[in-house]
């Protein structure tokens, strides 16, 4: 997501979900729409997501042996974006949040040529 210029990531992940539940309202995410309806909650939700993502860059960066100065979004920049820009801000924030939290499964197709394994009571009864 562009920000004057400059471009912040966004990351839905364990910490970014615990800090954002205890921004709503009774400190429940099912009440995440009511946070959301208010500048301020939306102004929340892309700085705690900014955040994480730049805490996670800085975990990656530490394991690799490399330097990272993280630099999250301050909040303080969306009070000058246009209402319409921030609404899209919010709509892609909310489609990380439902992409990551969309669980994928791979499954493998069973080898029909593997020999099934003789179970051990059957064998010992024949």
């Amino acid at each position: 997501m562009k920000v004057n210029g400059k471009e912040y990531g966004l990351l839905y992940c364990v910490g970014a979900m615990a800090e954002l539940k205890e921004q709503c309202p009774n400190q429940d995410l099912k009440n995440l729409r009511q946070l959301l309806d208010t500048p301020e909650g939306g102004k929340q939700l892309l700085c705690i997501m900014s955040r994480w993502h730049e805490k996670a860059a800085a975990m990656q960066a530490r394991l690799e042996g490399r330097e990272y100065t993280e630099q999250p979004l301050p909040a303080e920049l969306l009070d000058f974006v246009p209402v319409q820009d921030f609404n899209e801000m919010l709509s892609e924030a909310v489609d990380v949040m439902f992409r990551d939290r969309q669980a994928t499964v791979e499954t493998e197709e069973p080898d029909k040529n593997r020999k099934k394994k003789e179970d051990p009571e059957a064998a010992s009864t024949s």
